[in-house]
């Protein structure tokens, strides 16, 4: 295809045979590049268009934008507006010639004047049209507004400063004026200005905001009393109606203070889960489990891309599939851009609650209240969150006696053989089971297997050194293409050795993941062992198989050396060591010492007696 002054854009991507770049500016005259090394050229656009079409310069495809944008009808109505004079003009050979274009414009308003009477000018048109393709010909960017509240942008000890001082002085039976109060504020804040330095003290508009914002249970509990406050806000639930399976999703995650071991009894970290729940059934529709880590976008995606499955569930509970809307927290998270590209992805809307309002996501907080009471009070080394005694990650590592394997077997337990099968009173004493059996057959119900394209549903991102032989290595499999291949001859002889791209990976299948060049050019790298076979297949689920392969049938005897090794260990660190870790040469020594006291020569007893101490919970 011959390259014409249509296909140019501004910020299109250059390719020359010895350097690469970007066009700055371009019309019916002049083209202007801009290098990546910083140099500049300009050239006619008539030799420009012939250097193209004799492939002497290349122009590299814009990456599509993969964000999302709701339009809401007055932005829909501008949205066909300017499409109709994109399209028009775009079928121009020479859309920048001005005498051919008004006579385009003339004919697009000649039909659209009915419902859009304003006609735009030339100069406008062009402009809508550039910006079109420079945003992957999508309309959407350049119209949508966001309407919605500003972002606090005081400080969190700005904001915890301002919130103490309302609950003195402003939040009172008697509700004083908002001015009195910023007046407070003024003069508080210059008092300890020294605290906040470099700060500055808040503007009445950031000051007004601020109270807005304060969620109304806070404010009637701190007015009136609890009492007033539970029955005020009581009606939460019924205030948010659904009306069908999946119209409405909730998401939030859980920090409780519980500490895990590894199988060999080490320190694997502090738990924290992640819930995905349908509030017309309330059943959980996927869940993750991230150790020893703050809220993560991964752990995030983890749990959304499990809950639009209905595999990997347990047989008889296929629950699971793409939401309406989902209602996310607000935690960095839930907020990050991989949530939003995954969410986007699957065509669905997206709401966030606003900072210290629970009563936004009611059903996922009242499954949090439920696991914590019905489940995590259960297990040994859980503290209540209730507790007033601050809880340090050495107290949790002291009292950890759970490991992960058990945990996971008994969460699972939980939400598939208790929570799922348990009367609900809200849901008029049937299961959340028996709910979604009896609906889902009348919702619209598309489930992740139903996608063929997975390219941008690969949601976990993750920074990964590719290799020309290989390709992209991931816990134990190789991805890798034709296309990816000649890309990494060309880019490690350019760099000088092959540097970390971005790699979109999705844990629940293992046929394929998508690799991110650093131009915005995606690929679909598939499993070099086959992408059929492993299709929906997890990561997880390949990594137990390897390692039932590779098992040995006996277990090799424990050599004089790793039993020393095992010993020292132990003694460091205070556990008693049992008699089948001894050696003969350990057991000369327990002799030789009980020459010299008498305490030493019950040390193995003890250490069994101990060791019995600590039997396992029953559940």
């Amino acid at each position: 295809m011959r390259a014409t002054i249509a296909n140019l854009s501004t910020h299109q991507r250059v390719n020359t045979p010895t350097m690469s770049g970007s066009i700055k500016y371009f019309d019916e005259k002049v083209v202007f590049l801009e290098f990546d090394n910083g140099k500049h050229h300009h050239l006619k656009t008539g030799e420009f268009i012939s250097s193209l079409n004799s492939n002497k310069y290349t122009l590299v495809e814009n990456a599509i934008s993969l964000k999302y944008f709701p339009l809401d009808e007055e932005q829909q109505k501008v949205a066909e507006f300017r499409l109709a004079y994109c399209e028009a003009l775009d079928k121009l050979p020479n859309p920048c010639v001005e005498i051919y274009a008004n006579e385009v414009i003339d004919n697009v308003y000649e039909k659209i004047n009915d419902k859009h009477p304003k006609k735009p000018a030339f100069k406008t048109c062009d402009k809508w049209r550039r910006q079109w393709i420079s945003d992957g010909r999508d309309i959407a960017p350049q119209v949508y507004s966001h309407h919605g509240a500003r972002d606090q942008r005081m400080s969190p000890e700005v904001q915890d400063f301002v919130y103490r001082l309302a609950c003195r002085h402003y939040l009172l039976r008697s509700q004083p004026p908002v001015s009195e109060f910023i007046d407070i504020v003024g003069r508080k804040f210059k008092a300890k200005r020294n605290e906040f330095y470099p700060e500055t003290c808040p503007t009445e508009g950031k000051i007004r905001r601020f109270l807005k914002r304060l969620p109304k249970h806070i404010v009637d509990e701190k007015r009136h009393g609890k009492a007033y406050a539970k029955l005020e806000n009581r009606s939460v639930l019924s205030s948010i109606e659904t009306t069908f399976v999946l119209e409405r999703v909730e998401c939030d995650g859980l920090s409780p203070n519980l500490g895990l071991l590894n199988d060999d009894g080490s320190y694997a970290g502090k738990v924290s889960l992640f819930f995905v729940i349908d509030c017309f059934t309330r059943c959980i529709l996927g869940y993750t489990v991230q150790l020893d880590k703050g809220e993560s976008s991964a752990a995030v995606v983890h749990s959304l891309s499990h809950s639009v499955r209905i595999q990997n569930k347990p047989s008889g509970q296929g629950i699971g599939g793409i939401g309406l809307t989902y209602v996310l927290d607000n935690g960095p998270g839930y907020r990050a851009e991989a949530t939003k590209r995954f969410l986007s992805a699957l065509g669905a809307e997206i709401k966030f609650c606003a900072s210290r309002t629970p009563q936004e996501k009611p059903y996922v907080e009242a499954f949090n209240k439920k696991i914590r009471a019905e489940l995590l009070t259960k297990i040994k080394g859980y503290v209540p969150k209730k507790r007033k005694e601050d809880i340090t990650a050495e107290n949790l590592k002291s009292m950890a006696r759970t490991t992960v394997t058990e945990f996971l077997v008994r969460l699972e337990h939980y939400i598939y053989e208790v929570y799922h099968k348990k009367p609900l009173m809200a849901l008029k004493r049937q299961t959340p089971l028996e709910v979604w059996n009896e609906n889902i057959q009348f919702a619209d119900h598309i489930t992740l297997e139903d996608m063929d394209d997975r390219l941008l549903l690969r949601g976990r991102e993750k920074r990964l050194t590719p290799s020309l032989k290989a390709g992209i290595q991931h816990r134990g499999q190789q991805f890798h293409s034709s296309k990816f291949k000649s890309f990494l001859g060309g880019y490690i002889d350019q760099m000088g050795k092959a540097k970390k791209i971005t790699v979109l990976i999705d844990d629940f299948d293992a046929s394929a993941v998508t690799a991110i060049l650093p131009d915005g050019t995606m690929l679909e790298l598939l499993n070099s062992k086959g992408s059929d076979k492993f299709k929906d297949v997890s990561f997880s689920t390949l990594k137990s198989q390897l390692k039932e392969e590779t098992r040995p049938d006996t277990e090799d005897p424990l050599t004089a050396q790793k039993a020393h090794n095992i010993i020292n260990r132990k003694r460091r660190n205070g556990e008693p060591v049992p008699q089948e870790y001894l050696t003969p040469e350990d057991f000369e020594n327990e002799e030789s010492s009980t020459n010299h006291s008498e305490d030493n020569s019950s040390t193995v007893p003890q250490s069994d007696e101990n060791q019995s101490d600590f039997g396992e919970e029953k559940w």
